[in-house]
This record gives C-alpha cells, sequence and structure tokens, in this order.
C-alpha cells in the first residue's frame, strides 16, 4: 500500500510538471468519457431499466393485427376490450385509454385539456397510487356516475397552484362539471403527457362498434400464467368473436406484446446506434491519448533506465505508468460527469415526447458506475502503450538508448503506426456513417412528395367540436379571416397532417357489407 500512495503521489507530480500535456489528454478523455455517459444515461434511462411501475415485466399491450392486410395495429376496439375483460382468465387487470380533447372554462380564460379516458382498473394495474386523493372507484366506470377527475401533477400546479385542499373541489368543463378526487406524483406518466383522466365510461354505440380502432389496450399478467398462455387464449377469444360479429367486421386478432418493448420500439435502433458511435469516439479519444503517452514515454528512457539500473523491476515500472494513466482518466472522467450534468437537458430537448421515461434521463449510480467503468477502462488502454513498449526493453539496450538518444527505432515505432492507422480508420468510419446520414437526410428533403411543398404551412387546430357546436361555420369563417393575412394566397382543412398519423375509421357503403 506505501508502493501504491508513492506511485499516486510520484504519477500526480509528473502531470503537474508538464500542464499543457495533462491539460490536452484530460480535455480529450472528457469529451470522449462525456460523450459515452451522456448517451448511455439515455440508454439506462430509456432501454435498460424497468417501467416505474409495479412487477412491469407483467403489464402487456395488447394490439389488433388485421387478418387480410397482415398489419399490426396498437390500436383496439372498445367492443373487443369489454369482451376480453369477461372472458379472459389469464390477466389479472385489463384497461383501455382512449384520449379526448376537452376545454377547461373555470379559470380566467378557456383552455385547451388532454384528457385520458381510462378505464377503473387503470391505476392499479399499473400498481400507481394517485398523490392525493384517490383513484377511480368500480362504479365510476358506468355512464351517469364518471364525472369525476384525477388531476396530473403539472395540471395541479400550473391550473390550481398545487392547492393541497383541492381534493373534493369542482372543475367547470365545456360539457360537464367534475369533482377532482385525485392527484398524481409527479414522476407518473403512461404514454404521453395529459392533463387529467377520467373513467372510461363506453356508451351502447362504443359498445356495439366493432371496426372503430381509436382506443389502446394493456393488461396485467397472473403471477402464474406465462405469455405463451396469454396469447393463445388472446387467439380462442379472436376467433369467438370473428364467429359472433356480424359479417361487416374487420378480421382481425390480437397481438400481444411486452409492455416495455412496445414503448422502445420505435427508439431503441437509434439509441444502440447512436451509443456505438460515441463508443469509436472514445476509442480514437485513447488512441490519440495513447500515443502521447508513448511519445512521453520515450522522452522519458533516460528516467526508466536510472530505475531499471537502480533494480525497478519491470512490474515497478509498468504499474508507475498505469497509475499515470489511471490519474489521467479519473480527471477525465470527473470532467465527463460535468459535461453530462451540463448536457443531459440539451439531450432531452432533443428527443421527441414519445421517447418513455424521458423524466428518468438523470445522473444516477448505473451512471456513475458506467463513468467509473469507464475510465477504468481507458486507464488500462491508454496505459498499455508505455507497457508494450518497455515490455520488450531491457537494462542494457535502456540504459543504451536513455544515454545516447531517445528516438525509438522502427521496432519502437510499429505500435506507435498501428494507433495511428486504427484512429484513422476509426475516424473514416464515423465519417462514412456521418456522410450516409447526411445524404439520406438530403433525399429525404428532396423526394417528390406530390405536391408543390415551397411556401406551404401546416397548422393544428384542435377542440374545435368541444368550442363550438357548429364546427363547420367556424372553419369557414377561420378560412375568411386567414385569406385575408398578407402573403396568404390558399386555406384548406383536412382530418389529419399530411405524413402525420393515420386512422382507422368505420364507414358504411350502401347496398353493400
Amino acid at each position: 500500500m506505501g508502493t501504491l500512495w508513492q506511485d499516486i503521489r510520484y504519477g500526480f507530480r509528473m502531470l503537474v510538471r508538464n500542464p499543457g500535456f495533462t491539460a490536452v489528454a484530460v480535455l480529450t478523455l472528457a469529451l470522449g468519457i462525456g460523450a459515452n455517459t451522456a448517451i448511455f444515461s439515455v440508454v439506462n434511462a430509456v432501454l435498460l431499466q424497468p417501467l416505474p411501475f409495479q412487477d412491469p415485466d407483467r403489464i402487456v399491450q395488447i394490439s389488433t393485427h388485421l387478418q387480410k392486410s397482415g398489419t399490426t395495429l396498437p390500436y383496439s376496439n372498445l367492443s373487443d376490450f369489454a369482451k376480453i375483460q369477461s372472458r379472459n382468465h389469464v390477466f389479472e387487470d385489463v384497461a383501455a385509454i382512449q384520449y379526448q380533447a376537452l376545454v377547461d372554462i373555470g379559470g380566467d380564460e378557456p383552455r385547451s385539456v388532454l384528457v385520458e379516458r381510462v378505464a377503473r382498473e387503470f391505476f392499479t394495474l399499473l400498481g400507481v397510487q394517485p398523490m392525493l386523493g384517490r383513484g377511480f372507484r368500480p362504479e365510476e366506470g358506468q355512464p351517469g356516475k364518471d364525472r369525476v377527475l384525477v388531476l396530473s401533477h403539472p395540471y395541479w400546479k400550473e391550473r390550481y397552484g398545487a392547492e393541497p385542499n383541492i381534493i373534493g373541489q369542482t372543475a367547470t368543463f365545456k360539457d360537464k362539471v367534475y369533482t377532482i378526487i385525485g392527484v398524481m406524483p409527479p414522476d407518473f406518466r403512461f404514454l404521453d403527457y395529459p392533463d387529467v383522466w377520467k373513467p372510461l365510461s363506453m356508451t351502447a354505440e362504443e359498445l356495439s362498434s366493432k371496426n372503430s380502432f381509436g382506443s389502446q389496450m394493456i393488461a396485467r399478467l397472473k403471477s402464474n400464467v406465462s405469455f405463451e398462455q396469454a396469447q393463445a387464449e388472446l387467439n380462442l377469444i379472436s376467433s369467438q368473436l370473428m364467429q359472433e360479429y356480424p359479417g361487416n367486421a374487420v378480421e382481425r386478432g390480437f397481438h400481444l406484446t411486452p409492455l416495455h418493448k412496445r414503448l422502445v420500439a420505435n427508439v431503441r435502433p437509434a439509441l444502440w446506434v447512436l451509443f456505438g458511435a460515441v463508443g469509436f469516439v472514445l476509442l480514437i479519444a485513447c488512441a490519440n491519448v495513447a500515443n502521447m503517452l508513448l511519445a512521453r514515454s520515450i522522452g522519458r528512457q533516460r528516467e526508466v533506465a536510472v530505475r531499471m539500473a537502480l533494480g525497478a523491476g519491470r512490474l515497478r515500472l509498468i504499474r508507475q505508468f498505469l497509475t499515470e494513466s489511471l490519474l489521467l482518466s479519473i480527471m477525465g472522467g470527473l470532467c465527463a460527469l460535468f459535461l453530462t450534468a451540463c448536457s443531459l437537458d440539451l439531450i432531452t430537448a432533443f428527443l421527441p415526447s414519445t421517447v418513455p421515461c424521458l423524466p428518468e434521463i438523470q445522473i444516477d449510480g448505473w451512471v456513475l458506475c458506467f463513468a467509473l467503468s469507464v475510465s477504468v477502462l481507458t486507464a488500462v488502454m491508454i496505459g498499455l502503450a508505455p507497457f508494450l513498449r518497455l515490455s520488450k526493453t531491457t537494462v542494457h539496450q535502456a540504459l543504451r538508448e536513455g544515454s545516447f538518444n531517445i528516438i525509438s527505432g522502427p521496432r519502437q515505432n510499429s505500435l506507435h503506426n498501428v494507433l495511428l492507422v486504427s484512429e484513422a480508420a476509426m475516424s473514416l468510419i464515423l465519417l462514412i456513417g456521418a456522410g450516409l446520414m447526411i445524404n439520406s437526410f438530403w433525399r429525404l428533403t428532396t423526394i417528390d412528395l406530390g405536391f408543390d411543398r415551397e411556401n406551404v404551412l401546416s397548422v393544428p387546430v384542435t377542440c374545435v367540436e368541444s368550442i363550438h357546436e357548429q364546427p363547420e361555420p367556424y372553419f369557414e369563417a377561420l378560412k375568411n379571416r386567414i385569406s385575408q393575412l398578407p402573403g396568404v394566397q390558399t386555406v384548406g382543412f383536412g382530418t389529419l397532417p399530411l405524413f402525420g398519423s393515420r386512422a382507422l375509421v368505420e364507414f358504411n357503403m350502401p347496398g353493400r357489407d
């Protein structure tokens, strides 16, 4: 232990004696380790950590598989939900989620509110409880008894000023008056960022509609039921429903997916590719610093020769070099954590709002362990260069080279050349990948969409039906006013934005099923 502290003190003095070398090496490592730590914090929160629910591995999503087209939609039908809820023997709870836009008129001015209509089992299924108040009771899932709300934490703070006595107060919306029964914790989020939750009381029309897929369905597996058993029972229920439904029902089945896999399906490939790219950045940084240490070790041949002549063993010298590289890596890792802390807000801002677990992206114990592990691994990698050079050096050779010259020959230059080639190769791989991405982006921006997109603007309009009893006159008046704006040539309206989303809507054709 005494010799270890001696190595640390000596290594620290050597780094302080060469501040320029130390600053460049630490900054290079900080950029490489920092990039990896920042991206790992995202990968850890989104891909590696379980969802912040009770027993999240047993929560699944039930999607709709259209048999004729072979397409699987992440949506479901409320009639199917009611049938699955009553007939299954494999789920503890089944819940449906449907989005709705309402208008809160109880404040100084009307405001648009995103509402999640959820089955009364929703909070129980996820294993979460409101921070204030309670969740939904069984009877509140019936029509006429559903005038209760659970507020999200942000909406509670923004709209009601985080009033602690909010439970039992009323909220006035355009359609009706509701009673506030609960407030959710600040870190609770599911699929989206709704303002409030209300019970899903299904009307007779919703229960009879067989081809309207506007909701999402989740379920919790029983503890003694496997994923395969649940899928088999859903297949059985699907075949039963197809026999019971009339001939104009869309032929469909049900597809079971673990909820975590479903939520991260769209971002998993991109995050792993990005994590691999910053891994190459770290390797390039290691090659840079290893070359610097290798060149520095050549200048220290006289010191090495004297120490070997005085009896210092090869392992003792190797340990000294590894100690110095470890000090560099630890300082680089500390700077990397500072860079990560400063960049997390920026990274989170650039991520789509649909990425799950965004609030959980932070520097936690796992991120600290990762930064420490990467720093130690980096120390070993950059310390290998002097180690490999010294491992082939004899005392006589060290004395002779240290006494007369400090220029290494072809044998010593081979490792230096390998590092340079490796660094150039990895840089070239990253440049080619970046070039391909830029080329793909350019091709996407220049693709022929079938219409003239120059000077075309798209503006979303929400809650029109909730605010205005007659939306047609509203759109007509809006069209006239927008047409009078300077520079506006034409105005049009559509149900869905171009390339934005898709919807499956039920319709009938006279004379045909």
